[in-house]
């Protein structure tokens, strides 16, 4: 995804609260994939004094603390700041595998009138990790999986990862009445990452039982700035007797990246069912090998919620959308535009009831591929396609529950796909060299269900099952990153009386297996459910303490796979996490 908060994901410690905007996500930024966008909130000053500290210690030396504090600054609370501070020092189920991460993030917040609020805020955030690899484990030659141990690391020891953001933001909003208010908000990053990193690849021979080599070392050094700009006018209208909403705004940003890469070839056998992690020897680097890139992008949108009657709305509005991609290597400039890409999206929603309300929309895709290049350098052709939806939404027990089903179909063509026949050839997109054509068209058909809600008093509860046919133009199932059928099923119960410090929940995330046919052998990932337990207890007024138990039957698995040379990753094994956590 495109993002101008930095190099790094930002910490969750920094955020209020998440929003999962479902369908398209082409609306604000323009560029989007169908599943849906994630609106991350993060926290502000509040004007009563309150202070946080949570501290958690885990399973494979896994530790960390955070504090939150936030209060008025004056007399009047007409300032108000908070601060937020982390530290986490951690190791993994995978052998010599471990990370430090800091985290500092301090936002302040002024009234300079009844109407207008001014934001001010600063995140630095860095971490860095020993023990990295890039290409995880491969399979055997025939696409079987091979029982390895999961803590099995096909990394050298000298293998390094260090990564940094320093950002700054701020928001002005005014509220011109009860119905109208402005936004115009403005962020700022710099970023950098700095590796070496010796990998591993080859697939096994079942007779043999080996075949994987070191075959690269690679460095890299990065930089990245990034600044984007929005603003938008959000209101109410009356009209014909009923109320209306408008949002309207415009929005831009820019990234400007210097990645620097060296690589040093070899040849060095690996035994992967016991690894050497002192191989080789640390190599020189050669000399750097640069490319320069800059992504920018703007647009205007608008979305116009219509109240036809009592009972129905229409929604419908849309986004024109600028990008202009160029990167610089060795002197030559490849360059890649899109100008006037109109993404229209349209939908009505009718109230069946006071509780019920059907919905149905249309919403176009576009979603660039410049970060994808072919065997002869050239950038790829943007993904575009449209995503229908339609569904129910609804409230049960008092409004204690929520209830949505949906139905949707999603067609995009031009989609990247691997170039097999020029496999690690293009350093550029990635560590692999991996080369990339258009042509894949991609459709997804199925449907979405969902319950949560507190349907008894102390019962928090949430169901929730997707059923999602991806297909390729050849008709095979080409998405492992969505399985066809997932599950989720979660509850916590704060028991009464006596026992009304204790609370306790558990839950369940099942999804079918697929089979991967992208690769030279079909890559099957069977099925699997996660169980995961919590307990938590109130010690006083002040203070609870929590155990989480997570993949409790220790089921092993594989989390992501690759193809039968590399990139296969095991997920956790059945692992305990506890928390201490006050109040004031």
């Amino acid at each position: 995804g495109y993002s101008v908060t930095g190099w790094m994901t930002p910490d969750t410690e920094i955020y209020d609260r998440v929003e999962v905007l479902r369908g398209a996500a082409g609306l604000l930024i323009g560029a989007g994939n169908p599943g849906g966008a994630v609106n991350l909130v993060r926290k502000r000053p509040t004007a009563l004094p309150q202070f946080s500290i949570t501290t958690r210690a885990g399973s494979w030396d896994q530790y960390r603390v955070d504090l939150d504090g936030s209060s008025k600054l004056n007399d009047s609370g007409s300032v108000r700041g908070r601060f937020v501070t982390s530290y986490e020092d951690r190791g993994y189920y995978i052998d010599g595998l471990k990370k430090t991460a800091p985290l500092l993030y301090g936002i302040l917040e002024t009234d300079l009138s009844e109407d207008t609020t001014l934001t001010l805020g600063l995140r630095h955030q860095s971490a860095d990790t020993h023990g990295y690899s890039i290409f995880g484990l491969p399979r055997y030659s025939n696409g079987k999986a091979i029982d390895l141990p999961r803590s099995t690391s096909l990394a050298q020891d000298w293998n390094r990862h260090q990564t940094r953001t320093d950002e700054v933001f701020s928001e002005l909003e005014t509220r011109f009445d009860e119905n109208w208010s402005g936004t115009l908000s403005a962020t700022h990053s710099d970023g950098a990452f700095d590796q070496k990193v010796a990998y591993a690849q080859g697939a096994i021979d079942p007779a043999t039982q080996s075949g994987s080599r070191l075959v690269r070392t690679l460095f890299r050094s990065d930089t990245l700035q990034s600044d984007g700009f929005d603003s938008h006018l959000d209101g109410r209208f009356d009209a014909f007797g009923l109320t209306h909403q408008l949002t309207i705004g415009g929005n831009w940003s820019e990234q400007k990246r210097d990645s620097r890469y060296a690589t040093v070839n070899g040849n060095r056998p690996l035994d992967i069912f016991n690894p050497d992690h002192d191989a080789i020897a640390e190599p020189a680097r050669p000399a750097w090998r640069s490319t320069d890139y800059s992504d920018k992008r703007y647009g205007v949108y608008s979305n116009l919620r219509l109240s036809l009657t009592e009972s129905l709305s229409l929604v419908m509005g849309g986004r024109v959308s600028w990008y202009d991609y160029q990167s610089q290597s060795a002197g030559v400039t490849t360059r890649a535009q899109e100008e006037n890409q109109v993404t229209p999206f349209v939908g009505v929603i009718y109230d069946l009831n006071r509780d019920w309300s059907w919905y149905a929309s249309y919403t176009d895709i576009f979603l660039p591929q410049s970060g994808y290049r072919t065997a002869s350098g050239a950038f790829l052709d943007p993904a575009i396609g449209a995503s229908h939806e339609t569904g129910i939404k609804g409230e049960l027990f008092d409004k204690r529950l929520n209830v949505s089903f949906a139905l949707f179909y999603v067609k995009q063509k031009d989609v990247a796909v691997e170039d097999d026949a020029n496999a690690g050839q293009c350093l550029s997109n990635d560590a692999y060299g991996t080369c990339y054509v258009n042509g894949d068209i991609r459709r997804s058909k199925g449907i979405d269900m969902e319950i949560s809600g507190e349907p008894l008093p102390g019962l928090q509860t949430l169901a929730g099952y997707t059923f999602n046919l991806t297909r390729g133009s050849d008709g095979k199932s080409i998405s492992a990153e969505t399985p066809r059928h997932m599950l989720r099923l979660s509850s916590s119960y704060n028991l009464p009386g006596t026992w009304r410090r204790l609370t306790v929940g558990g839950g369940v995330s099942a999804q079918s297996g697929y089979s991967e046919h992208e690769s030279t052998q079909p890559i099957d990932n069977p099925g699997r459910a996660i169980w995961d337990a919590r307990a938590s207890w109130k010690i006083d007024e002040h203070w609870s303490v929590a155990l989480n138990g997570n993949n409790l039957l220790d089921r092993k698995y594989y989390k992501a796979t690759g193809d039968i040379d590399r990139g296969n990753y095991y997920g956790d094994p059945r692992n305990y996490v506890l928390t201490l956590r006050g109040d004031f």
